[in-house]
C-alpha cells in the first residue's frame, strides 16, 4: 500500500511555522549553529567542539561553480566537532533528530538547524568525510526543501557540480580550522531575486555581520558561547 503523498510545500509551512515567532535580526540562527557546536565531541568523547569559525564570504565560494555557492554573499559556520553517518541521515530530515539515541554527536540536528531558513532557501553541509556512506547518509549535501519541483535549476546544478563543490568546501575548512575533523554549513545569503515563485522568508539579509545578527552580536556572542570562538570579516 502506498505512502501518504508528500509536497515539499508541507515542509515549506512546517518551517514557516518554526519561524513564525519572529526575529528582530538572524542571532537566534547563530546561537542555534553554536548549540549544535556545543553537543558536539571533539578531542575526546566527553568533550564538546573545541573551535567554532564563523565566516562572512561577500563573494561566494572560491572556485566554486553551483549557483547558490558562485559570486553570492554566504555565512559558513565551521567548527571541529564529529560527523557520523547517524548526523548526515538526520541532518538534511525536518524535525528528525538523534537527540534521543546520541548524547555527544554534532548531528544533534533538530528543529533548531532549520532556523537557518531564516536567512537563506537552501544550505550546504559537509564534513571531512571523502566517501559518502550510502545514498542516504552523505558526506556533503545541498538541503533543499524545496525540491526538484520548485527549484529544479538548484537540484540540476548540484547534480553535475556536487563533487567539485565539496572538495572546495573542504579545502576552506582545512585551511580555516587547520583540524582532521570537522563539520560546515555553507548558507547562501537569500536575495532578492529568489523571490520567484516565492521564499520561506521575506527576511533579505545584509552582507556584514552587524546587518546578519545585529548590533552587538559579538559582544552578545561572548556572552552566550561556552566555546572558543574565532570570527572573520
Amino acid at each position: 500500500m502506498p505512502g501518504i503523498p508528500h509536497n515539499p510545500k508541507a515542509d515549506i509551512q512546517l518551517i514557516r511555522g518554526i519561524l513564525h515567532a519572529g526575529y528582530e535580526d538572524g542571532f537566534p540562527v547563530l546561537k542555534e549553529l553554536l548549540q549544535n557546536a556545543d553537543d558536539a565531541g571533539a578531542g575526546d568523547p566527553d568533550a564538546s567542539a573545541s573551535t567554532v569559525v564563523i565566516l562572512l564570504a561577500p563573494g561566494g565560494l572560491p572556485g566554486a561553480t553551483h549557483s547558490l555557492l558562485c559570486q553570492r554573499p554566504a555565512l559558513c559556520v565551521l567548527n571541529d566537532g564529529d560527523f557520523r553517518r547517524t548526523d548526515a541521515r538526520c541532518l538534511p530530515m525536518l524535525g528528525l533528530s538523534n537527540k534521543a539515541t546520541e548524547r555527544m554527536s554534532v548531528g544533534k540536528f533538530g528543529i533548531g538547524l532549520k532556523t537557518v531558513f531564516y536567512l537563506t532557501d537552501a544550505f550546504v553541509f559537509f564534513c571531512n568525510q571523502r566517501q559518502h556512506w550510502s545514498e542516504e547518509e552523505k558526506a556533503c549535501d545541498l538541503v533543499n526543501p524545496w525540491a526538484e519541483k520548485h527549484r529544479p535549476a538548484w537540484e540540476d546544478d548540484w547534480k553535475n557540480t556536487a563533487d567539485h563543490e565539496q572538495q572546495q568546501l573542504q579545502c576552506l575548512a582545512r585551511e580555516r580550522l587547520g583540524v582532521g575533523r570537522f563539520l560546515g554549513i555553507w548558507i547562501p545569503l537569500r536575495r532578492n531575486s529568489d523571490a520567484q515563485p516565492e521564499v520561506i522568508h521575506n527576511y533579505y539579509p545584509g552582507e556584514s555581520f552587524d546587518a546578519i545578527f545585529g548590533q552587538k552580536w559579538a559582544q552578545r556572542l561572548l556572552e552566550f558561547a561556552p566555546l572558543c570562538v574565532m570570527y572573520e570579516p
